[in-house]
């Protein structure tokens, strides 16, 4: 009788640890293995369905935001064909060892594109679209080619732009999403692009350098600079 009661408390003792062994399991945090792109797909899946809805729409999110780090504009993803279906894969050197919530910390920190729903996007910045500073121009523009640099979150990408006559403006890259303008009152200028999707707006340093700040109507913003050519 002793050694059945003896060998049944163990039973429940082995039990009971092999229960306290699954919940740690289930509980271990996923991370992303960035060995292979069918490592990260799968353990990326793995990653999903432990999340709510909630947990998943943010993490979804986040893997779309980091995808398009760096991207300027909607010319620039449709010419990308892996933009055109964003997913864990193409960024697996950024999201490697990662978890779910370190994973969208990540986007919020470095995100440079916005994801919304159509028709409530925030807008381009208030203080990108008030008035000029009033005054004759201190160094004209018009006929003068720039090289312009911006800074998106620590992603550098750089094009040359034109002040032509009336307001046009010419970039190189070109902008193929639409009509891009300028004006310039006083030391002020700003810029517009792609039918005013992104307003750039900064002051001269000097006769030959000028800097800013930039945003678009996703509500990103960036800083540039731009010397004279």
């Amino acid at each position: 009788m002793e050694n059945t009661t003896i060998r049944s408390g163990l039973a429940a003792a082995l039990v009971a640890l092999l229960l306290v062994a699954g919940t740690a399991h289930a509980r271990k945090t996923i991370r992303i293995d960035g060995s292979s792109d069918k490592s990260v797909e799968q353990s990326f899946n793995r990653m999903m369905k432990s999340l709510d809805d909630d947990g998943r729409t943010a993490l979804m999110t986040a893997i779309i935001q980091l995808n398009l780090v760096g991207v300027s504009g909607a010319a620039e993803m449709l010419a990308d064909p892996a933009l055109r279906n964003p997913g864990p894969a193409r960024i697996k050197t950024r999201i490697a060892g990662l978890s779910a919530s370190e994973i969208v910390a990540l986007a919020r920190k470095t995100a440079t594109t916005r994801v919304v729903i159509a028709g409530q996007e925030p807008g381009v910045p208030e203080d990108l679209l008030t008035p000029l500073a009033a005054g004759d121009p201190a160094y004209p523009l018009e006929s003068s080619r720039w090289q312009v640099t911006s800074d998106i979150n620590g992603h550098i990408s750089e094009k040359t732009v034109e002040f032509k006559s009336g307001g046009e403006l010419e970039t190189r890259p070109p902008s193929t999403a639409g009509a891009s303008a300028w004006e310039q009152s006083a030391d002020e200028v700003r810029v517009f692009i792609n039918d005013r999707y992104s307003v750039s707006r900064g002051r001269f340093v000097d006769a030959d350098h000028m800097r800013g700040t930039a945003g678009n109507k996703m509500g990103s913003t960036w800083s540039w600079t731009a010397t004279r050519q």
